[in-house]
């Protein structure tokens, strides 16, 4: 892929660099001449331009880290996409990390060559007619704009070369470099959840790769949402494309990027949030649903109106009976005011009925605020173990918990009346789940 890493060694010994090079300028506040982030110049061209000539402070080093890790994951591709559209929507975290994390959701440069998406799209004869710009990049695919199906408007989504073998290693350097930094003060906790998602991620690959697979889940939600939510056709598919329904709408990314630059565009109100947490809460009750909730997956059909589109089924979950007596404990004994939420011994014995291993009441009431609440806490939770079953809507509740507050605080900006609920996702979730389950 154009501007892409390698797969193998390559990626993890850049990645580690990267990390390196971000802990030394957050402790010691500048780099000098620090081997590792010369090192990193030779994957990420003009890195050295980024260098501090004196001492930073506080807000200075978070910026710089913040581009460091936002440059280094756009050009890698792939997971560290993912994880940058994440923890980008976390708004408790200093300026820096949310003003250039937020740009993973804008999309990205990685572009696969024109040769590949030919060679791709070929099978599908002449039913399909596309042309290769405009286009948007996405982490593991990117999606073609100008596209008909039989004279119908349409999109094709094309997987960018070495993805599944890229995502594996990946998972794996992820869960190395939880290991690596968990002795920090400020990255306690990483080994434990970054473990937890690799495990749980791993056997999900081959289908997240396999657009026919994708296909399958696009379709048995499209049946199961219909006249709930909107989910676009599918027209047809291999293992490396997808053609499907062109859908006219605005995904929470676009405009989130309309209101920072000062659109006061009426999207993603109290009612339509409403509604899209129900939406996932109902998914999860049916059996399947669509677990990758980030801003480019979701769209705002029309201004003012509380009608949703979901994009992008290549990470589902299938709930299984395990995960269905767990989701449902979850449900039953979610917190849904301040004050069950601020219950420290109530927070501790729900996580632990989850398999969340904490051992006091303290640190279960930071874990708490930081996968359920959407309140500031620290950058991971400081567990001892997490059930990887739970995973799935943990990554859920906690992507939805902190699009509210990321919402609102945008909302606001440009002028509307809006406050954060902090339990809308959590009142969704044990309303549904509770009752059906």
């Amino acid at each position: 892929t154009s501007g892409e890493m390698e797969v193998g060694d390559e990626r993890q010994v850049f990645a580690k660099k990267v990390v390196d090079a971000a802990i030394h300028v957050y402790v010691n506040g500048r780099v000098d001449d620090y081997l590792p982030v010369r090192q990193i110049g030779q994957w990420l061209p003009g890195v050295d331009r980024l260098l501090p000539d004196s001492t930073l402070s506080w807000p200075d080093r978070h910026r710089l880290i913040a581009e460091l890790l936002c440059r280094s994951g756009m050009r890698l591709g792939g997971l560290p996409i993912k994880a940058l559209q994440f923890v980008g929507l976390r708004d408790d975290l200093p300026d820096g990390y949310q003003q250039w994390f937020s740009k993973a959701q804008e999309g990205n440069k990685l572009r696969s060559p024109v040769d590949h998406v030919q060679k791709t799209l070929k099978v599908f004869g002449p039913n399909l007619t596309w042309n290769y710009e405009p286009l948007k990049s996405a982490s593991i695919a990117q999606v073609h704009l100008d596209v008909t199906w039989n004279g119908q408007a349409a999109v094709a989504k094309v997987q960018h070369p070495h993805v599944r073998d890229q995502y594996l290693d990946d998972l794996q350097t992820m869960k190395y470099l939880g290991e690596y930094v968990n002795h920090h003060d400020e990255a306690k906790g990483a080994a434990v959840m970054l473990g937890a998602l690799a495990e749980k991620l791993r056997p999900t690959v081959v289908a997240e790769t396999d657009f026919t697979k994708e296909a399958e889940n696009q379709r048995r939600l499209r049946e199961a949402l219909w006249g709930i939510a909107a989910v676009p056709e599918v027209f047809a598919a291999t293992t490396t494309a997808l053609v499907m329904e062109r859908v006219n709408g605005m995904t929470a990314a676009q405009v989130m990027q309309a209101w920072r630059g000062g659109e006061k565009l009426d999207h993603f109100g109290p009612g339509q949030r409403r509604n899209l947490y129900s939406i996932y809460a109902r998914m999860v009750c049916g059996g399947l649903f669509q677990a990758d909730p980030h801003p480019g997956n979701i769209m705002s059909l029309k201004e003012t109106e509380d009608a949703i589109c979901l994009l992008d089924f290549g990470q589902c979950c299938e709930v299984t009976p395990q995960q269905q007596i767990l989701f449902h404990t979850f449900a039953v004994g979610a917190p849904t005011s301040k004050f069950e939420a601020n219950n420290q011994e109530r927070n501790l014995k729900w996580l632990k009925s989850l398999g969340i291993e904490v051992h006091t009441p303290e640190p279960a009431q930071a874990a708490a605020n930081l996968l359920f609440f959407g309140q500031k806490s620290p950058m991971f939770p400081d567990t001892k173990a997490i059930d990887p079953e739970l995973t799935p809507l943990l990554l859920l509740v906690l992507y939805l918990s902190r699009l509210e507050n990321k919402v609102v605080e945008l909302r606001k900006a440009v002028g509307f009346e809006d406050e954060a609920n902090p339990f809308a996702v959590l009142r969704a979730f044990r309303n549904q789940i509770a009752a059906k389950l």
